[in-house]
This record gives structure tokens, C-alpha cells and sequence, in this order.
């Protein structure tokens, strides 16, 4: 089994090592970014707990050898699942390449020998403009979050769901205006990272200090609330602007390192500290990011293990396997039927099917269900599963084969179309995608995924954008015009 689990994990630091290496073949760093992404992380989250596994198993007996037998099955699905995927991605996307390089852009990067500059060509100073009044609005929104949570009573914990939230205010208006609020809160770094990209310029630098203003305040308020997966977003998310503008090694290094660093120290303490009722009841940020620290401080269990478990998203996919045909069976399309009512906000049908479950309730959607088969019905918690758990859930191998392609042909038919628009605005909504979720995998995940995260996403930054059009006027200059927003 050590030598099985140490294969798989060579076979995931391949992928990520011929990923990475073939990114900086490109001139348009744009170009397969979504694949890119997904061959690096998926290694990130699957190599790593391997290998702590393999370190725990020294001188271990008993659980350990079932973990691993779990995690071994469980990375051999998600392995599965992402080979197909991006086979439907780069199908599509190839496709989209023939048709990018006779556009007027396409003719104009393959003419030069260098990386060239996102969005090159277009008329970025209309972009800009309209973008940063859309930046001042999400900076207004972070900076009035809190204090209007006080005043409405908002949940400041991102431990609290939906339905706490309705059981709490069933008021349609105050579900809508904090949802409003959340959801721009959760696209306003993408927003700045794509401005950034517009510009063109040095990261930190005095003339960025709007978006990097905003990157940070959104740091530190998901900080505050608890959100794991949020606080990683903008450093994952400024890996890629800086690749994609194509800076120096040091902003890469930089900003890996942090990420590690917030990884191995601080993602154990965040998740359990933020179900504390002590970390409920403070209303101060300040006080509960200090909590945080000091949880972590005299938390006696070892932290590297501790991640392990946390980040082992191979072991839930094990664990999917094992325990789907004993439980639940295969439960074919149920999990997608309310993909045609992704738009429709549950605030103003609260009985709207849920996207992902089974029976219709949050106890039938695959991470709360998977955490009931290990900690019981009662137990208010999650996993994260991987990206093959879901797929076989639905329809076994076939399921996960079937799905991973048309997932792929889907996002690659997307990614295609960014391409030929050349629009700012359609990589913003596809990086707040990408940024979804602790695994940062929500754009490759499952198809209903990237629905129900993507599309509703998309609406409100277009709908943000039209706001913003009396604002700037568009010049005659442009390389590529084929779009029209």
C-alpha cells in the first residue's frame, strides 16, 4: 500500500510539474489557464497528504492502513476524474485556439516573440475606468459590512448557513440584502485582480493601491468570519496575476509561501476555532482574529497531521466509494435537477431544490452526507470531497468518465469564448469561480458546481458592470472589438 500511495502521488507531482512547465511556454499566459490551474492544484491537495500519510505511517499501525487503503481508491477517482476533464477542456479549447488566432488579436500575438500583456491591444483605459468605480463600490460594501451587521443582525460567522439564516430572519429583503453583500464581498478580489491585469504594471506599486486595498480588507474580513477557503483566494489569485503578467519569480515565491505557510498553521486553528461559541458572540474582528492566534497557541494536537486529515480530500472520495453502495446507491441525476433554477434566488423561492442533493434536503448534499456516515446524523459539520467523489456518487466509474468530459467541454467552450470576446469582464466572473471553495476548485469540481457557483456569479458582476457605463466612454482604438459589453 506505501508503495501504491507514494506512485499516485509521483503521478499528481508529474502532472503539476508538466503543468507548470508548459504555462511559461506561452506568450498569452491566457491561454489554458483553467487547465493549468487544475493540473497544479489538484497535485497541491492530493501529493501533499500522501506524503503526511506516509509520514504518519512510520511505526503506526490499526486506522492508518484503512486511511491509506482509502485515500489510495480515492486518488485513483479523482486522478480518473481530472485526465477526462481536461481532455473535454482541451478539446474544446483547441477548437476556440483555430478560431482566436485568425481574430484581428490573434494575428497581432503571434506575431511577437515575448509574453505579451493581458488583454493587449484593447482600450484599457475604458475598462479601468469603469472597473474602478466598480472596485470604490466593493470597497464601500466590505467597509460597511460590519458595521451594518451590527445594525441588521447579520451572521458574521461563516459556520452559519442558510438555513439558520432563514430559521433566524425570514424577511425575503434581509436575505437578499446580505446576500447581496456576501457575494460581493467574495468577487471583489477577483475584480481587483483582473484590473491589475489591465494595467499591466508592478504589483505593489502606490498607483494599485485601490485594488490592493480591496484585496486586503477582504482578507481580513474572511479572516474575521472564519473562511478558510476565502482567505486563500487572493494569494492563489495573485499567483495568477503575476504570472499572467508575466512578473518576476520572487511575487510566485512570495506568495506560494504564504499560502503554505496558511496551510500548515493557521487552516487547522480557523476551522476549529470559528464552531467555538466564543468566536459566535465576539462582534469585534480584531478580537477574533487575535482568538484565532491564541487558539492555535495552546492547541495541543499536532498541526501537520491535523491538515493532513482536514486536507485530505482523496480519503473523502475513498470514503465516497466505500460507503455509497451500502447507503445510498448510485443516485444518478438528483444531485443535477435543480441546475435549471440556479438564477432563481432562494430568497425568493425558499423551497427551491438544492443543486447536489439527493433527497431535495442539505442532510442529502454530498459533503454534509458524507460527514453523517463518520460522525452521525446529528454532527454539524462538513468534508471536502474530491473532485471524482461526486461524479461516482451519480453513476459509479461511468459517472465519474462521463462527467469529468462533459465538465471539460463545458468550461472549455467558456474559456473559448473569453478568448474571441477578449472581455475583462467574463475573466473576472470566471475567476471568482475559480476562487470558490477550500480546494479553489469549484471551476473543475462537477459540472453542477461551476452552475451554481459560476452563473450566479456572473449575473450580479454584469450586473455591477451596466451600472458602471455611464461612466467612461469607449474609443475607436481596438485590436480585437468582437464584443460589445
Amino acid at each position: 500500500m506505501i508503495f501504491i500511495l507514494l506512485l499516485l502521488s509521483a503521478a499528481y507531482i508529474v502532472m503539476a510539474v508538466i503543468g507548470a512547465k508548459q504555462a511559461f511556454t506561452y506568450k498569452d499566459r491566457l491561454l489554458y489557464l483553467p487547465a493549468i490551474v487544475a493540473m497544479v492544484n489538484e497535485a497541491v491537495w492530493h501529493a501533499f497528504p500522501i506524503l503526511v500519510l506516509y509520514i504518519l505511517r512510520l511505526g503506526a499501525t490499526g486506522q492508518i492502513e484503512t486511511d491509506m487503503a482509502q485515500t489510495a481508491i480515492g486518488s485513483v477517482l479523482d486522478l480518473t476524474y481530472i485526465i477526462f476533464w481536461l481532455l473535454g477542456f482541451f478539446f474544446m479549447a483547441k477548437k476556440g485556439e483555430a478560431r482566436f488566432a485568425k481574430s484581428n488579436f490573434g494575428q497581432y500575438l503571434y506575431t511577437d516573440t515575448q509574453p505579451v500583456m493581458p488583454f493587449e491591444g484593447i482600450d484599457r483605459q475604458y475598462f479601468l475606468t469603469r472597473l474602478r468605480y466598480f472596485l470604490l463600490v466593493c470597497l464601500t460594501m466590505i467597509i460597511l459590512y460590519y458595521p451594518l451587521s451590527r445594525i441588521f443582525n447579520w451572521p458574521t460567522s461563516y459556520a452559519t448557513g442558510f438555513l439558520t439564516i432563514q430559521d433566524t430572519h425570514g424577511s425575503v429583503r434581509f436575505i437578499m440584502l446580505y446576500s447581496l453583500f456576501k457575494r460581493t464581498l467574495q468577487i471583489a478580489v477577483p475584480l481587483s485582480c483582473v484590473y491589475l491585469m489591465l494595467k499591466g504594471e508592478k504589483l505593489i506599486s502606490i498607483s494599485n493601491i485601490l485594488p490592493l486595498s480591496v484585496i486586503l480588507l477582504t482578507c481580513f474580513s474572511f479572516l474575521a468570519s472564519g473562511a478558510r477557503g476565502f482567505v486563500m483566494t487572493p494569494l492563489v489569485l495573485l499567483v495568477l496575476t503575476a504570472y499572467c503578467l508575466n512578473q518576476r519569480l520572487r511575487y510566485y515565491v512570495a506568495a506560494a509561501l504564504l499560502l503554505f505557510i496558511f496551510l500548515i498553521v493557521m487552516s487547522p486553528a480557523l476551522r476549529a476555532v470559528r464552531a467555538t461559541e466564543e468566536f459566535a458572540v465576539k462582534e469585534s474582528r480584531l478580537e477574533r482574529i487575535k482568538l484565532i492566534f491564541e487558539f492555535y497557541g495552546v492547541e495541543k494536537r499536532p498541526v501537520i497531521a491535523e491538515t493532513a486529515e482536514r486536507l485530505n480530500n482523496a480519503w473523502v472520495t475513498g470514503l465516497v466509494y466505500n460507503y455509497t453502495p451500502v447507503t445510498t446507491g448510485f443516485v444518478g441525476i438528483k444531485p443535477y435537477i435543480a441546475v435549471p433554477f440556479t438564477l432563481l434566488p432562494r430568497a425568493i423561492w425558499q423551497g427551491k431544490p438544492l443543486i447536489g442533493s439527493y433527497d431535495g434536503t442539505y442532510d442529502g448534499v454530498l459533503p454534509y452526507l458524507a460527514a453523517h456516515w463518520i460522525y452521525g446524523t446529528g454532527a454539524d459539520v462538513t468534508l471536502t470531497p474530491g473532485v471524482g467523489s461526486q461524479p461516482y456518487w451519480a453513476g459509479g466509474w461511468t459517472g465519474v468518465v462521463l462527467i469529468g468530459f462533459l465538465g471539460g467541454l463545458i468550461v472549455g467552450f467558456l474559456w473559448a469564448y473569453l478568448r474571441l470576446s477578449h472581455s475583462p469582464v467574463w475573466l473576472i466572473a470566471l475567476l471568482a469561480t475559480l476562487g470558490r471553495g477550500v480546494s479553489l476548485n469549484a471551476i473543475y469540481y462537477d459540472v453542477s458546481w461551476f452552475f451554481q457557483y459560476g452563473l450566479q456569479d456572473a449575473v450580479l458582476i454584469f450586473a455591477y458592470w451596466f451600472l458602471t457605463i455611464a461612466f467612461a466612454r469607449k474609443s475607436t482604438y481596438e485590436v480585437n472589438c468582437n464584443f460589445v459589453l
